[in-house]
């Protein structure tokens, strides 16, 4: 043992000898044995993002054993994967390099832009297989960064006190850091700084690339994401020096209610909505997309797997987009662009020559997973469609919202109490509030709601998920629902806005940021109120919409999809605004074959 490997350990004084003899095992193996330096192979690539994408480029990645060999060959310190990869080698590869089992790790299936990976292995995995460390990833910047510091260190205190070192991945990351910002200088100091204050012995970040973060931690309205510059690299070493404010994330402001003022309905930051084009054209083509995701939404049903669900749908939209002769963009999606492989905010889809038709398009092309994968009524595939500039450029967050029909549309105010709200309706509709019948999801933040309606007489109807589905149903008349309340997506909202636009339906709604930074994200997205109050007209301000859906299980709508022997059975809905029509539409496929016998 050379002096500078003895100089290292002499950091480490409070450890005890195993977990020494371990670090010193790392330091003392592989190329850069004995300098202090380390290169350790991390594989946790087929979990992080599937399989084929990262290993069909080199199909020898497949096998588990390839890893261990590629880090032996190439001399590293160690190699490093979840608990899966090491379990098809360690056996194997006894004895000739240093392991760090992986304890936590994510998929990038559902996105999302606070991450918090799941616990995948436990200290005694690594003991069992031999291993000299436990690694761990943690993302300060995260909503969730406290459950991660938590777990970081109670596995820490057991790793230490069995012998093992802790290694552990510090990226800061979350919904209000920017892009740069997760690798400004002293954005990145703060988050080794976090790591080595819980107990990790090397810890691994990203090379600071940008300058200090004050410009780009979300504060006073900065912290939208921006796109990552390309080829920046760091330029030399330098000092680093901490910011020793005491959060990453900015306090949540006060809310205040405030009415839009009369015909302000564009709210994207682009201008002017642009002049009709002929959205009507695109309505058998977008009729093909929504039966596509539901069709294949429709084979996962009560499978179980709703994420399979929500992917498989995915995939069919944006495969049924791709030849439409257009130029759309996704304001409303599967997520940020960093969070969803396809159909995210932004992403432009169709066949964009410059003589086709530029529209805006929302999508949810699995409204209720949880629905189809337990094959309960309700689920369908949504796509709406507007001129550019023609629906809101709305964040993932929730919305605060009152649907109601054409007769009640101008009497409904969202800052009056439920009990005038169902006064007015009942007046509207010559009928008593005892009469009404009010959808509300049903979720524990909606314990007050159903009290106040109750006590106000009307009646309930609780529903799991599906308030898109809900909305609709308030705005038709002999459905027996006058009205939905509560909060739901706010992404649902503006499709919703778009069928009331087609319907003559009302709606009053109010964006409800639940996470810090996503008030900053709405600014980014040309919101520069995030407490004002909007009409359908508001959310949904296009002169040409179009709202497309496809059932996927039975519901109240919409049939769900039916599969027989020589075909398939499609129930859709198509409502127009410029053709004052909504066209309910069954369609059959059948087999490519002479006997094909067709079913109605």
């Amino acid at each position: 043992m050379n002096e500078r490997v003895r100089e290292i350990l002499s950091w480490y004084a409070s450890d005890n000898p195993g977990t020494l003899t371990h670090l010193a095992r790392l330091l003392n193996h592989g190329r850069l044995g004995g300098t202090g330096r380390f290169v350790i192979l991390p594989v946790d690539q087929g979990f992080e993002h599937g399989p084929a994408r990262s290993f069909a480029s080199n199909p020898s990645g497949y096998d588990p054993r390839y890893h261990f060999e590629l880090a032996i060959a190439a001399g590293c310190n160690a190699y490093a994967a979840p608990l899966g990869f090491l379990e098809a080698g360690a056996a194997e590869f006894a004895g000739e390099l240093p392991l760090i089992l992986k304890l936590n790790n994510s998929d990038s299936l559902a996105g999302g832009g606070d991450p918090c990976p799941a616990l995948t292995g436990n200290v005694d995995d690594a003991l069992r297989l031999g291993c000299v460390a436990i690694g761990f990833t943690i993302y300060p910047g995260s909503a969730l960064r406290n459950e991660m510091y938590q777990q970081l260190r109670d596995l820490t205190l057991e790793a230490k006190r069995k012998g093992l070192a802790v290694v552990v991945w510090s990226y800061p990351r979350g919904s209000v850091l920017s892009k740069e910002g997760e690798t400004a200088i002293d954005v990145v100091a703060y988050a080794a700084q976090i790591a080595a204050q819980l107990g990790a012995h090397v810890i691994k970040v990203k090379p600071p690339t940008a300058p200090a973060h004050r410009h780009l931690l979300g504060r006073r309205g900065e912290g939208h994401r921006r796109a990552p510059r390309r080829g920046a690299r760091n330029q030399g070493r330098g000092r680093l020096r901490l910011d020793h404010r005491p959060e990453l994330l900015p306090a949540a402001p006060r809310r205040r209610a405030r009415l839009p003022p009369p015909g302000d309905g564009h709210l994207r930051g682009e201008g002017e909505v642009t002049s009709p084009v002929n959205v009507e054209s695109l309505s058998r083509d977008f009729l093909h997309v929504a039966e596509e995701a539901a069709i294949e939404a429709a084979r996962t049903m009560g499978e179980g797997q709703r994420r399979h669900s929500d992917h498989v749908a995915v995939e069919a939209m944006r495969r049924a987009m791709d030849g439409l002769a257009m130029r759309g963009t996704v304001v409303i999606g599967e997520g940020e662009r960093d969070q969803a492989p396809m159909l995210y905010i932004g992403e432009r889809v169709g066949r964009s020559q410059p003589d086709d038709v530029e529209v805006d398009i929302a999508v949810d092309p699995l409204e209720g997973t949880n629905l189809c994968a337990t094959g309960s009524p309700g689920a369908i595939a949504v796509l709406a469609a507007a001129n550019r500039g023609g629906l809101l450029h709305a964040p993932d967050c929730y919305m605060d919202k009152i649907v109601v029909g054409p007769a009640a549309r101008d009497a409904i105010d969202l800052d009056a109490s439920v009990e005038d709200n169902l006064k007015a309706i009942a007046r509207c509709l010559k009928r008593a509030v005892t009469d009404l019948v009010v959808i509300v999801l049903d979720r524990p933040r909606h314990e007050k709601l159903i009290e106040d309606i109750r006590r106000a007489g009307a009646r309930i109807r609780l529903i799991t998920d599906g308030d898109l589905s809900a909305g609709i149903t308030a705005a038709v008349r002999r459905t027996n629902v006058h009205a939905v309340m509560g909060i739901g997506g706010a992404p649902e909202g503006v499709l919703t806005a778009a069928a009331l636009r087609c319907l003559n339906g009302g709606m009053r709604a109010r964006l409800v940021p639940t996470k810090t930074g996503q008030e900053d994200r709405m600014r980014a997205m040309g919101i520069t109120d995030p407490q004002r109050v909007y009409t359908e007209r508001d959310l949904a301000p296009g002169p040409d919409i179009l709202f497309v859906a496809s059932g996927v299980t039975d519901g109240s709508l919409l049939q769900g999809v039916r599969f027989f022997g020589h075909g398939i059975r499609t129930s859709s809905v198509i409502m127009s605004m410029r053709a004052r029509q909504i066209r309910f539409i069954d369609t059959v496929r059948l087999v490519d074959s002479p006997d094909a016998v067709v079913e109605f």
